[in-house]
Protein backbone atom coordinates (compact mmCIF):
# COMPACT_ATOMS: atom_id res chain seq x y z
CA UNK A 1 0.00 0.00 0.00
CA UNK A 2 0.96 3.94 -0.57
CA UNK A 3 1.43 6.12 1.58
CA UNK A 4 -0.60 8.94 0.25
CA UNK A 5 -3.44 11.12 1.65
CA UNK A 6 -6.09 9.59 -0.21
CA UNK A 7 -4.62 5.87 -0.11
CA UNK A 8 -5.17 3.25 2.59
CA UNK A 9 -5.01 -0.62 2.25
CA UNK A 10 -4.06 -4.06 3.35
CA UNK A 11 -0.45 -5.20 3.30
CA UNK A 12 -0.58 -8.64 1.42
CA UNK A 13 2.30 -9.74 4.20
CA UNK A 14 1.44 -11.21 7.19
CA UNK A 15 3.01 -9.97 10.50
CA UNK A 16 6.33 -11.38 11.00
CA UNK A 17 5.29 -12.27 14.30
CA UNK A 18 2.85 -14.64 13.03
CA UNK A 19 5.17 -16.62 11.30
CA UNK A 20 8.18 -16.77 13.91
CA UNK A 21 5.17 -17.72 16.47
CA UNK A 22 4.68 -20.63 14.15
CA UNK A 23 8.45 -21.69 13.90
CA UNK A 24 8.39 -21.52 17.68
CA UNK A 25 5.80 -24.34 17.76
CA UNK A 26 7.73 -26.68 15.46
CA UNK A 27 9.92 -28.05 18.71
CA UNK A 28 13.28 -27.76 16.93
CA UNK A 29 15.99 -27.12 19.95
CA UNK A 30 16.82 -23.73 18.86
CA UNK A 31 16.07 -21.84 15.30
CA UNK A 32 18.20 -20.25 13.20
CA UNK A 33 15.82 -18.52 10.41
CA UNK A 34 17.39 -19.00 6.89
CA UNK A 35 16.14 -16.00 4.54
CA UNK A 36 16.62 -15.02 1.32
CA UNK A 37 15.72 -11.47 -0.14
CA UNK A 38 16.35 -8.95 -2.82
CA UNK A 39 16.88 -5.29 -0.80
CA UNK A 40 14.76 -3.57 -3.55
CA UNK A 41 11.68 -5.56 -2.85
CA UNK A 42 11.49 -6.92 0.41
CA UNK A 43 14.31 -5.13 2.53
CA UNK A 44 11.50 -3.44 4.53
CA UNK A 45 10.34 -6.91 5.57
CA UNK A 46 13.27 -8.20 6.10
CA UNK A 47 14.06 -5.42 8.70
CA UNK A 48 10.59 -5.90 10.69
CA UNK A 49 11.46 -10.08 10.34
CA UNK A 50 15.03 -9.36 11.92
CA UNK A 51 13.66 -6.65 14.84
CA UNK A 52 10.71 -9.16 15.64
CA UNK A 53 13.49 -12.20 15.78
CA UNK A 54 15.62 -10.65 18.19
CA UNK A 55 12.95 -9.85 20.93
CA UNK A 56 11.96 -13.24 20.43
CA UNK A 57 15.88 -14.40 20.96
CA UNK A 58 15.50 -16.10 17.38
CA UNK A 59 18.95 -15.71 14.91
CA UNK A 60 18.15 -14.51 11.22
CA UNK A 61 21.04 -15.62 8.45
CA UNK A 62 19.47 -13.66 5.68
CA UNK A 63 21.39 -13.31 2.13
CA UNK A 64 21.00 -10.80 -0.21
CA UNK A 65 19.75 -11.98 -3.66
CA UNK A 66 19.33 -9.41 -6.32
CA UNK A 67 18.77 -12.27 -9.42
CA UNK A 68 17.51 -15.55 -9.13
CA UNK A 69 20.72 -17.22 -10.57
CA UNK A 70 22.54 -16.57 -6.87
CA UNK A 71 19.86 -18.88 -5.36
CA UNK A 72 21.57 -22.00 -5.72
CA UNK A 73 25.21 -20.70 -4.58
CA UNK A 74 23.30 -19.07 -1.69
CA UNK A 75 21.65 -22.44 -0.52
CA UNK A 76 24.74 -24.51 -0.74
CA UNK A 77 26.83 -21.55 1.07
CA UNK A 78 24.04 -21.73 3.95
CA UNK A 79 24.21 -25.23 4.53
CA UNK A 80 24.65 -26.01 8.31
CA UNK A 81 23.94 -22.37 9.10
CA UNK A 82 20.22 -22.28 9.78
CA UNK A 83 18.03 -25.48 11.18
CA UNK A 84 15.20 -23.67 9.11
CA UNK A 85 14.33 -21.48 5.69
CA UNK A 86 11.89 -19.27 5.60
CA UNK A 87 10.95 -18.37 2.41
CA UNK A 88 9.15 -15.09 1.40
CA UNK A 89 7.16 -13.32 -1.26
CA UNK A 90 10.06 -12.01 -3.39
CA UNK A 91 9.93 -12.27 -6.74
CA UNK A 92 13.42 -12.33 -7.38
CA UNK A 93 13.75 -15.04 -4.99
CA UNK A 94 11.15 -17.30 -5.53
CA UNK A 95 10.91 -18.51 -9.47
CA UNK A 96 9.70 -21.49 -10.53
CA UNK A 97 13.42 -22.78 -10.46
CA UNK A 98 14.83 -21.60 -7.30
CA UNK A 99 11.77 -22.78 -5.51
CA UNK A 100 12.63 -26.21 -6.74
CA UNK A 101 16.10 -26.12 -5.92
CA UNK A 102 15.03 -25.06 -2.37
CA UNK A 103 12.65 -27.51 -1.96
CA UNK A 104 15.29 -30.03 -3.09
CA UNK A 105 17.86 -28.40 -0.85
CA UNK A 106 15.46 -29.37 1.83
CA UNK A 107 14.50 -32.63 0.82
CA UNK A 108 18.74 -33.55 1.03
CA UNK A 109 19.34 -31.51 4.18
CA UNK A 110 16.73 -32.22 5.89
CA UNK A 111 15.81 -28.27 6.46
CA UNK A 112 12.34 -27.64 6.65
CA UNK A 113 10.68 -24.85 4.76
CA UNK A 114 8.62 -22.56 5.93
CA UNK A 115 6.30 -20.63 3.05
CA UNK A 116 3.88 -18.17 2.47
CA UNK A 117 1.89 -20.21 0.31
CA UNK A 118 0.27 -23.07 0.40
CA UNK A 119 0.89 -24.63 -3.64
CA UNK A 120 4.59 -24.35 -2.24
CA UNK A 121 3.28 -27.22 0.53
CA UNK A 122 2.25 -29.16 -2.07
CA UNK A 123 5.81 -29.63 -3.75
CA UNK A 124 7.73 -30.39 -0.50
CA UNK A 125 7.55 -27.27 2.07
CA UNK A 126 6.68 -28.20 5.32
CA UNK A 127 4.51 -25.29 6.38
CA UNK A 128 2.90 -22.49 5.04
CA UNK A 129 0.80 -19.58 6.54
CA UNK A 130 -1.60 -18.21 3.69
CA UNK A 131 -3.37 -15.24 3.82
CA UNK A 132 -7.12 -15.38 4.65
CA UNK A 133 -8.61 -14.70 1.52
CA UNK A 134 -12.22 -14.62 2.72
CA UNK A 135 -11.32 -12.28 5.60
CA UNK A 136 -9.05 -9.98 3.67
CA UNK A 137 -12.25 -9.40 1.22
CA UNK A 138 -13.98 -8.38 4.71
CA UNK A 139 -11.33 -6.73 6.43
CA UNK A 140 -11.25 -4.35 2.76
CA UNK A 141 -14.92 -4.15 2.84
CA UNK A 142 -14.87 -2.93 6.71
CA UNK A 143 -12.57 -0.05 5.46
CA UNK A 144 -14.64 0.37 2.57
CA UNK A 145 -17.95 1.41 5.06
CA UNK A 146 -15.92 3.55 7.16
CA UNK A 147 -15.14 5.76 3.98
CA UNK A 148 -19.00 5.44 3.23
CA UNK A 149 -20.02 6.74 6.64
CA UNK A 150 -17.61 9.84 6.66
CA UNK A 151 -14.37 8.77 7.79
CA UNK A 152 -11.59 10.83 6.10
CA UNK A 153 -9.62 8.20 4.04
CA UNK A 154 -6.26 9.98 5.42
CA UNK A 155 -7.91 8.81 8.73
CA UNK A 156 -7.78 5.40 8.24
CA UNK A 157 -4.38 3.25 8.98
CA UNK A 158 -2.50 1.02 6.46
CA UNK A 159 -2.86 -2.43 8.08
CA UNK A 160 -2.10 -6.13 7.72
CA UNK A 161 -4.37 -9.10 6.86
CA UNK A 162 -5.55 -10.08 10.29
CA UNK A 163 -6.05 -13.98 9.84
CA UNK A 164 -4.00 -16.42 7.96
CA UNK A 165 -4.70 -20.14 6.76
CA UNK A 166 -2.06 -22.95 8.66
CA UNK A 167 -1.59 -25.67 5.90
CA UNK A 168 0.76 -28.80 6.84
CA UNK A 169 2.66 -31.25 4.91
CA UNK A 170 2.48 -33.90 7.53
CA UNK A 171 4.31 -36.22 5.03
CA UNK A 172 7.58 -33.75 5.14
CA UNK A 173 6.97 -33.81 8.99
CA UNK A 174 7.09 -37.50 9.72
CA UNK A 175 10.17 -37.40 7.83
CA UNK A 176 12.05 -34.58 9.10
CA UNK A 177 10.56 -35.99 12.72
CA UNK A 178 9.11 -32.19 13.21
CA UNK A 179 5.92 -32.17 15.68
CA UNK A 180 4.24 -29.17 15.35
CA UNK A 181 3.22 -28.24 18.91
CA UNK A 182 -0.50 -26.48 19.41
Amino acid sequence: TGGGKNITGIDMNLPPEKYLGLMERLNLPRLNIGIFYDPAKTGAFVKRIQQAARARGIEITAREVRHPQEVPELLTEMKGACNIFWMIPDATVVTPETVEFILLFSQQNGTPVVTFAGKYVDTGALVSLDIDGFDLGKQGGEMANRILDGTRVSDIPNTEARKAVLKVNRKVARKLGINIKG
